[in-house]
């Protein structure tokens, strides 16, 4: 057992060495695709992809903003705030609501199953008085998104009558459909995204901020703890950690071990199925990848092969 962790330390070693020797971050940092391909078609479709990895300085420029909007919120008496999503435009506010917990300024319900049982047991919970709707699509034509935001704007409109729009929030990406509808019926505020940030990497812009805002976490300090690994950060390849734990899945995932179960403790379960979607969709390309498992339950060693590698999130309390 030994020799052979042996063997996939070095394994590792080698990957971020060779990283290194390519000038992998700076070459990153500049949107060079050449990284991944040398097909000028499919390179250009990945530069449009990573705005993300400019986004901090960006947000960053909004953080007044969105802790001007949290207090308005607050002010109004608003007590609930329901995240209308799918996937990746709504998965990072379910990481926020489960992390945070009770220590929310709002208690945020994140609405991304079409189950009408699901839908109609929510609507049971909520004073729409008191509930703000935030309705997150990049494209603004996904149909689920799309159908929750029908349902609660005819009930809020029968309740409310013009009030509803006050209720109601908007974020998509500029010149959506979405945008356009959201102005004609006159929402409360319609937060525009960035094109070039796929939706399960925008945690860090508005998809992400505006119910981290609303909760009460301090986004500034969230944003300056990312841009720590951002390009102003000056880390060598050997100590950055996105690298070496993306040349750790990568060195493993050829040597045979390319399922990736995430163990967590409770309260960050949803983290596990956020990277879930992260892993999935960024990898299996050309007939490579790695297939990440979250919620898993929990078995005997011999329950695995030796396919496994296993990343345990704990939060430090007890049973974690």
């Amino acid at each position: 057992m030994t020799s052979l962790l042996g063997t996939y330390r070095q394994s590792v070693n080698d990957q971020v060495a060779a990283l290194g020797a390519a000038d992998f971050l700076p070459r990153f940092w500049e949107h060079d695709a050449s990284l991944w391909t040398d097909d000028p078609s499919v390179a250009d479709f990945i530069r449009s992809f990573l705005g993300w990895t400019d986004v901090v300085d960006a947000s960053l420029a909004q953080v007044a903003d969105l802790k001007a909007f949290a207090e308005e919120v607050w002010a109004d008496g608003t007590t609930d705030v329901v995240v209308c999503g799918m996937g990746g435009s709504s998965l990072c506010s379910l990481v926020f609501a489960q992390a945070v917990g009770a220590a929310s300024r709002v208690r945020v319900h994140v609405l991304d199953s079409t189950d009408p049982g699901t839908v109609i047991a929510l609507r049971s919970q909520l004073d729409l008085a008191k509930t703000l709707f935030v309705v997150a699509s990049k494209s603004g034509t996904t149909v689920e998104p799309k159908a929750f935001e029908d349902y609660f704007w005819g009930e809020a409109q029968a309740a409310l009558g013009a009030r509803a729009t006050s209720r109601f929030v908007a974020i998509t990406d500029p010149g959506s459909q979405m945008e356009r509808e959201s102005q004609a019926r006159g929402y409360r505020r319609i937060f525009l995204g960035i094109p070039e940030i796929g939706g399960r990497y925008s945690v860090l812009s508005v998809f992400g901020l505006v119910t981290a805002a609303l909760m009460g976490i301090d986004v500034q300090a969230m944003l300056e703890a990312a841009g720590s690994l951002g390009p102003a950060a000056e880390t060598g390849t050997a100590d950055h950690e996105g690298v070496v734990l993306g040349a750790s899945l990568g060195a493993l995932a050829v040597a045979g071990r390319d399922k990736v179960t995430f163990f967590t403790s409770d309260r960050l379960s949803a983290f596990g199925l956020w990277a879930e979607q992260l892993i999935a969709e960024s990898t299996g390309k050309l007939g490579k990848g790695v297939l990440p498992l979250a919620q898993e339950p929990y078995g005997p060693v011999e329950a695995y092969s030796s396919d496994r590698v296993f990343v345990v999130l704990a939060d430090g309390t007890a049973g974690s």
